[in-house]
């Protein structure tokens, strides 16, 4: 995502209300297995192949209850 801003190039409404919904989905499901992500930025989203979001970078991140690291 952050590759796009780099180019200067927006992604289209119906693109960025997608990736929206996937980004909230998949913060969800992470919260539901028990990891917390304290950090989510467009340069921690990658995207696929087919355009679908990818969370990438859990460092500093909370797994089983676990007290999350904080990054300098």
């Amino acid at each position: 995502m952050s590759d796009l801003r780099k180019r200067n190039k927006l992604p289209s409404t119906e693109e960025a209300f997608r990736w929206s919904i996937q980004a909230a989905e998949g913060s969800a499901y992470m919260q539901e297995k028990g990891v917390i992500q304290y950090d989510i930025r467009c340069h921690k989203l990658l995207l696929d192949k087919h355009d679908n979001v990818k969370f990438c970078d859990f460092g500093g991140s909370s797994i089983d209850g676990s007290v999350p690291r904080a990054e300098p």
